[in-house]
Parts: C-alpha cells; structure tokens; sequence
C-alpha cells in the first residue's frame, strides 16, 4: 500500500501541475510543481504502478525498488528540493525496470515482453535526457535537474 500510495501522489500532483499549465486558477502546490507535470505523470505515477506490477510479475523482492525509487522521486519532486535527488531517483526506477524486463525477456522471449522491454529503455533514455542533455541546453520542463 505505500507504494501505490506515492503512485497516487505523483497522480494527483501531476493532474495539479496539468491543470496550472492550462491556466486554471489553482493555488501552487510548490514552486515548480506546473514544470514538473510530465514527469510526475509518466515516470511518478505510471513507473510506479508499472513497476509494481512488473516487480510482481517478476516474483524477486529486489523488483520493488522500482516503484519504490521512482514514488520517492516523485515525492521529492512535490517536496520542492532542489537539485538533482528527485530525477536521479526517477532514473534509477527505470534502470530497475529495465533490469526487470531483462529477468523477464530470459524467461519469456516474446513479442509483447520484447515491446514492453523496449518501452522500458526508451523511458530510461528519456530519463537520462532530462539528467544530462537538460543542463546544458536549458530546455526542459522542470528546469536544470543535476546543475541545481
């Protein structure tokens, strides 16, 4: 239940975020919680609960520290601290899926694990995008993850 409930957190923050980049009048969660959207949806909330139910297809105890590093990257996100803690959590949930999905391709080798295999790497391609590619262009969402 606490990891489902920092899916949950990552949702709602998320959603929040979501709705101030649309212009609604709704009180700041934080300071950067709007920039923070993308993130809070797929690699909080989606990783979260992907990597849950991953880890329990996967039978290993080890496969929980997904959900739990990417739920409590989300959550240093929504906290406001500054610097790199909370992408660099987020990043390391989805190098733990990734290590999943290797378990899993070993066992199973099928299209669909494949594709969903595929779908990991391109997540923890994006998640390192936005630690290393970020800082030096000024581009993304959220702002400068590692040079915070």
């Amino acid at each position: 239940m606490p990891l489902m409930a920092l899916g949950i957190l990552a949702l709602l923050a998320g959603l929040w975020g979501g709705l101030l980049r649309l212009g609604w009048p709704l009180p700041p969660l934080g300071t950067s919680i709007a920039g923070f959207h993308g993130p809070l949806m797929v690699s909080g909330f989606l990783g979260t609960v992907i990597g849950m139910e991953r880890a329990v297809a996967l039978g290993a105890r080890w496969g929980f520290a997904a959900p739990l590093l990417t739920g409590l990257g989300a959550l240093v996100l929504v906290a406001g601290v500054p610097g790199a803690i909370g992408p660099l959590l987020m990043t390391a949930g989805s190098a733990t899926v990734c290590g999943i999905f290797v378990c899993i391709l070993r066992r199973q080798w099928a299209v669909f694990t494949v594709v969903m295999a595929a779908g990991a790497a391109a997540w923890l391609a994006g998640q390192l995008l936005w630690l290393f590619a970020c800082p030096s262009t000024g581009s993304c969402s959220g702002g400068r993850a590692l040079s915070s």
